[in-house]
């Protein structure tokens, strides 16, 4: 038996959950970084990865992976509703000239995520240090790949 339109419609939170967007394309056109949950009823955003050449997609970070979601934040969630975000995990994200790294914060938390090989620090995702109060949105600094552009929005 399938669900009706109005279960499917909640259920998929209007059929947004699964659909990738904030998409940020690198210089050379090989990679586009973009934000989706994993599937059309999952309600948690993750950072992906799209190789152009081979169409293969890299789950880069999962909110869940990381440890968030436990607690959220108040001020986290004020945000949210502000700007009618309708799932949970990864809000935004920015990346680099480069786009070797993405800079994104979930609950509370400012992670950074290196998207090639080359990028500072190396492959792979980790938190940064503690900033206060922690922002809503973070950005790699344009001018340097050792700071932080902080946006409290």
């Amino acid at each position: 038996m399938t669900d009706s339109f109005p279960r499917q419609n909640a259920r998929t939170r209007h059929f947004t959950l699964g659909a990738p967007r904030s998409f940020q394309v690198s210089p050379d056109g090989r990679r586009v970084i973009f934000l989706r949950s994993q599937g059309g009823t999952d309600p948690v955003t993750c950072l992906w990865q799209l190789d152009t050449a081979t169409g293969q997609e890299e789950l880069i970070a999962d909110p869940a992976a990381l440890g968030a979601g436990q607690h959220e934040d108040p001020a986290e969630k004020a945000r949210r509703e502000r700007s009618r975000e309708q799932a949970a995990g990864i809000v935004s994200v920015s990346c680099d000239a480069q786009a070797r790294l993405a800079v994104f914060a979930v609950a509370g938390q400012v992670y950074v995520a290196g998207l090639t090989p080359d990028a500072p620090g190396g492959p792979g995702v980790r938190p940064l240090p503690a900033l206060a109060p922690a922002p809503m949105e973070a950005a790699p600094s344009p001018i340097s790949t050792k700071k932080l552009c902080r946006s409290s929005v």
